[in-house]
């Protein structure tokens, strides 16, 4: 039998350069903090940008038996078949997407039986021509088996059929009633509840419930996502949410610097082995573009870290914008990040420790800023080259 170098190899090998360990428990607890929050109504948890950067299938798999799952939400077919693929429950996967051209072709429909994947629809004509599909008489049985959402837009000017467009709409949406499962908005300045954007989206929303109850009696009305739970008090004043779709603070991150939420814990925590300690003489450089240069009168102690951009270390962390914790104190990088690998003052360190990019130790949003981004981007940005360790944080950086 022939043994390829993949076989030899051990796992220990496999944890020299980086690793992102995930704990599942922390997700559940993070899970079961936001339904509190929902006042015990159901949560469809995004996963979509691959689960915010963690795994959609691992997500979707670990949440698998917690209690009031809507679903869960993907922003595309590769995530929703992702989810499939490791998720085994009969709890459907709605797809957020801005077009359905396939629709109500027999390969469309195929597909979102088989996987049991529902749409939901954001432009008139994806929803006329499946509400058409689906009043006629003479429709297929497959089409009236699908069950979707319709997603409108309220302010946002990005994607959902326009609010002004729902009386023109509302015979279709009465004839199709039984597979229209939910209406949908998303709000712009969710973290802001009195900003006159999300005062506005929210008076279109009331005005929607109003007219679309009546047409669809049993579909569930939706805007909630992360910040909108922050605050599920004070929105539960100006309208109704049947269902919340929590994203970044299921995994641990606050909506907004301003919308803290302490008993939420990270799930990820991403871990980097420093490959070398190195002295960086008098005037000596580090790195492309020898953009760092030692000033300081005297040597100094670089250690170089075995991660770079192709892992998610955002290529805007050097030049001493970004940092990593080192024993709870930040590391500037320095000099350039590089494919593989990145530089920090090395005092202290020892080739074969750990360091902390992402975790207990980080401060996210902090972090995040100073690279004039936001722990979104930060987060989706992790590479599937990092070893995937996903038993709990039991590896401890220094």
């Amino acid at each position: 039998m022939s043994v390829s170098l993949g076989m030899m190899l051990s796992p220990t090998f496999h944890t020299l350069r980086v690793q992102f360990i995930k704990d599942p428990d922390r997700l559940r607890a993070n899970y079961a903090f936001l339904r509190t929050l929902a006042s015990g109504k159901p949560l469809l948890p995004m996963v979509k940008g691959s689960g915010y950067g963690h795994g959609a299938g691992w997500v979707a798999k670990t949440l698998s038996r917690v209690p009031g799952i809507y679903g869960f939400g993907v922003a595309s077919h590769s995530e929703a078949i992702q989810v499939r693929d490791e998720y085994k429950g009969l709890k459907p996967v709605y797809l957020f997407s801005n077009s359905y051209q396939g629709l109500p072709t027999e390969e469309a429909l195929a597909f979102f039986l088989r996987y049991n994947i529902r749409p939901v629809l954001t432009t008139a004509r994806d929803a006329v021509r499946l509400l058409s599909a689906v009043k006629d008489s003479r429709a297929r049985s497959r089409i009236r088996k699908i069950k979707f959402h319709i997603k409108w837009d309220t302010g946002m000017h990005r994607s959902g059929i326009p609010f002004d467009e729902v009386k023109s709409l509302l015979s279709l949406l009465c004839e199709a009633k039984g597979s229209i499962e939910g209406h949908a908005t998303h709000l712009a300045c969710a973290d802001q509840i009195e900003h006159p954007t999300t005062v506005i989206q929210m008076s279109r929303y009331r005005e929607l419930t109003h007219v679309l109850r009546l047409a669809n009696p049993e579909a569930h009305f939706h805007f909630g996502a992360s910040a909108v739970l922050a605050q599920s008090s004070q929105y539960e004043k100006l309208g109704a949410s049947d269902l919340y779709r929590p994203g970044i603070s299921l995994y641990g991150v606050d909506p907004s610097p301003e919308l803290v939420l302490k008993k939420l814990k990270l799930v990820g925590n991403v871990q980097i082995r420093v490959l070398a300690v190195k002295k960086l003489n008098v005037g000596e450089t580090v790195g492309y573009g020898a953009l760092y240069k030692n000033v300081s009168g005297a040597p100094e102690k670089i250690a170089v870290l075995g991660a770079g951009y192709a892992d998610g270390i955002l290529r805007l962390s050097g030049t001493e914008q970004g940092y990593v914790c080192v024993k709870k104190i930040r590391r500037p990088i320095v000099g350039r990040i590089s494919m593989d690998m990145c530089t920090i003052r090395g005092e202290g360190l020892r080739a074969g420790e750990l360091v902390e990019w992402y975790g207990d130790r980080t401060d996210v949003w902090h972090l995040a800023r100073a690279l004039g981004t936001i722990p979104y981007e930060l987060m989706t940005a992790f590479r599937g080259r990092m070893l995937d360790a996903s038993t709990g944080l039991d590896h401890k950086p220094s």
